[in-house]
């Protein structure tokens, strides 16, 4: 069993296991996460979204006091990557999903695979509260401890400098489209 995995008690592994199956059985009917087997998904999916533990764990410390749990807000989190995972593994963390009501609210704000950096940062940052993980501030680019098939993983971790502007984010498919810090220009072909 993977390291990670053998960190959960028995019953966060099988919650993990009944989320597995569940998210098998619609992955039938919707492609939520490509053709995998249960072990690719959980290689590939569950024990990559659990190698960001030790990371939101050294880094949440700096973020801002509370005298409550930690708390994260998974963008993106489509098929429940990292975010739900994150949540079983540490179930007194508050967890929550994207939600435009609760700017500057979180010490922590996951993402994986969503877009490129300047719409990660644009889709992201209004939803940390200063001080928070992710941002301005770079922290360090870190390997993640993550052995598996699916290559190398690196977790980007930056603090939050101060409060969301008004008027960010912007509306939905505006960051891609006109993304912050101007356009990178695509080479033609031939």
């Amino acid at each position: 069993m993977n390291p990670l995995l053998q960190q959960l008690d028995s019953g966060q592994r099988a919650q993990l296991d009944a989320y597995l199956d569940i998210l098998l059985e619609w992955n039938q009917n919707m492609n939520l996460t490509g053709p995998c087997t249960r072990e690719e998904a959980l290689q590939r999916h569950v024990v990559d979204s659990l190698a960001l533990l030790p990371i939101i764990e050294a880094h949440a410390p700096l973020s801002p006091p509370s005298s409550g749990p930690l708390t994260l807000m998974d963008v993106g989190s489509g098929a429940g990557f990292p975010g739900l995972v994150l949540a079983i593994a540490r179930p007194t963390w508050r967890a929550a999903g994207r939600d435009p009501a609760l700017r500057d609210a979180f010490q922590v704000v996951t993402a994986r695979a969503v877009a490129e950096m300047r719409v990660l940062a644009e889709l992201c940052l209004p939803f940390l509260a200063p001080g928070g993980l992710l941002g301005a501030q770079l922290i360090g680019v870190e390997d993640v401890a993550c052995a598996g098939q699916q290559g190398r993983r690196t977790a980007l971790t930056v603090r939050k400098l101060g409060p969301t502007p008004t008027g960010y984010p912007r509306a939905v498919g505006r960051p891609a489209k006109r993304p912050l810090g101007g356009y990178i220009k695509k080479p033609k072909a031939g």
